[in-house]
């Protein structure tokens, strides 16, 4: 019997077999993934690498929140108080040389309805403008005085209003405060600046600037839905506590799908009996190879 090939003239043999077939597969086509892991991960790697679609970025991006702060001065100017008449008093020469002082339009009218008290056109004209002049004045400075009034009227008016829906805000905090929904603000913190940021920290106010910040975004969506908007701090707090019960609930909606997918993808992930890998014709594995039209090294 010969003797049996060296270990090089096996080696040398095997790889001219394998150059016969190295161009007949595409290199694609033997790469397979060995597991479904394999294949996940693949596809990760892939998602990864994917450019970010346009409006990504936009999408990721909230809108600031609206915040709470204290409202500016709603009267701006002084109580102008009851109407009373400056002094435009002048005086005027008689025809009969005497000097008067008028300091009424209805002085001046009552002059006016007797011709005799002027005697020269001069005198009758220089009285007449003195009186328009008055008049004017008097007319200009009671238009000012109404149009302050009003103005002063409607922002107090205003300011009421305001005044009497802070009162019920507040109401509607001890209340929640009472019921134990919110906890109690420390004595010293009731006259505090709340915008510090160091107070706003402190527990009771952190809650109740919280709600009203709420408050102040939720009526704000409201306003621009055409919707009722929230008027006191019981209903703005049974909102919220809706609103974050609503979104707890989808959270873990959301959290208990993941876990059904995870889940799902381990028991899907379970791989059968390791099979071969694919192996062209005339390549074989783990032994030597008799070669197409080579020798029989066991003859």
């Amino acid at each position: 019997m010969a003797d049996a090939p060296t270990e090089e003239q096996v080696k040398t043999a095997n790889d001219a077999e394998l150059a016969k077939w190295e161009d007949d597969f595409d290199e694609a086509d033997l790469n397979v993934p060995a597991s479904k892991e394999d294949k996940d991960a693949q596809r990760t790697d892939e998602k990864t690498e994917e450019e970010p679609k346009d409006g990504d970025a936009a999408d990721d991006e909230e809108e600031p929140a609206a915040v709470y702060s204290d409202p500016a001065p709603v009267v701006t100017i002084a109580d102008p108080g009851d109407y009373t008449p400056a002094d435009y008093s002048f005086e005027v020469t008689l025809k009969d040389g005497k000097t008067v002082k008028v300091s009424t339009p209805e002085e001046a009218e009552k002059l006016a309805d007797d011709p005799d008290n002027f005697e020269t056109p001069k005198q009758l004209m220089d009285f007449i403008n003195k009186q328009n002049k008055m008049n004017h004045n008097l007319d200009r400075d009671h238009d000012k005085w109404e149009a302050d009034k009003s103005k002063f009227d409607e922002q107090t008016a205003i300011e009421a209003e305001r005044q009497e829906k802070v009162d019920s805000l507040v109401k509607g905090f001890e209340y929640l405060v009472s019921k134990g929904f919110l906890p109690k603000v420390a004595e010293p913190d009731l006259t505090a600046d709340w915008s510090d940021p160091e107070i706003a920290k402190h527990d009771g106010v952190k809650e109740q600037v919280a709600l009203m910040n709420y408050m102040v975004k939720e009526n704000k969506n409201r306003e621009k839905a055409g919707v009722p908007l929230l008027n006191s701090a019981l209903d703005a707090y049974n909102a919220w506590q809706l609103d974050t019960s609503r979104q707890r609930a989808e959270a873990e909606h959301k959290a208990d799908g993941e876990a059904r997918k995870t889940a799902g993808a381990r028991v899907a992930g379970v791989s059968p009996a390791a099979q071969a890998p694919y192996v062209p014709k005339g390549i074989s594995v783990g032994r030597t190879l008799n070669f197409r039209g080579g020798a029989d090294w066991e003859d």
